[in-house]
């Protein structure tokens, strides 16, 4: 994991808020995500849900990831460059438990 100091994350915040404004085009990082990534304890439990609605996990966070990876894939919502060979083409994401593979781009 890379640690980023909170000087960094809010001028980089800062800098992409105001490009994106200016181009009038949206961008993936701005001062609403330097907020979220400096709000503390990012961590995630199931017990709640499970406790309080009865909610059940059938997967791993790593089996859901690829799965919502190959669905990102298969609806183009994900475009995969490859960076040696600099092109776009398939990304093999293995084989999850209810998904489909995605059809090859190259």
């Amino acid at each position: 994991m890379v640690r980023i100091g909170p000087i960094l994350v809010w001028t980089y915040g800062l800098i992409a808020t105001a490009l994106s404004q200016l181009r009038g085009q949206a961008w993936y990082f701005n001062l609403d995500k330097a907020r979220e990534a400096r709000a503390g304890s990012w961590t995630c439990s199931g017990d709640a849900a499970a406790r309080d609605l009865g909610f059940a996990v059938t997967a791993s966070l790593e089996e859901r990831l690829k799965q919502t990876a190959r669905w990102y894939l298969e609806h183009g919502w994900l475009a995969v460059r490859d960076p040696v060979n600099n092109h776009s083409g398939s990304y093999h994401v293995p084989n999850v438990r209810g998904s489909r593979r995605p059809a090859s781009t190259a």
